[in-house]
């Protein structure tokens, strides 16, 4: 394979990847449920939780002047 196949290859595959994800996204803004926590998911989730608790005593000692909250 030449190196401009590759490329149009590329180009072709990433093209279709993009229009699945906006679809995917579009999805989601349009029928908000929530999303179903696999394992994988774990590390992610232990991440926004640490974050989370993080911003809360933050806040408790007014270093943070609005109340945030990460969504999960």
């Amino acid at each position: 394979m030449r190196p401009t196949d590759l490329w149009a290859s590329l180009e072709v595959t990433f093209a279709e990847d993009k229009l699945v994800v906006e679809a995917h996204q579009v999805s989601l803004m349009r029928w908000p449920t929530p999303l179903v926590m696999i394992a994988s998911d774990a590390g992610m989730m232990r991440a926004r939780r640490l974050v989370q608790a993080r911003l809360d005593a933050a806040a408790a000692q007014r270093l943070v002047p609005v109340s945030v909250t990460i969504s999960e």
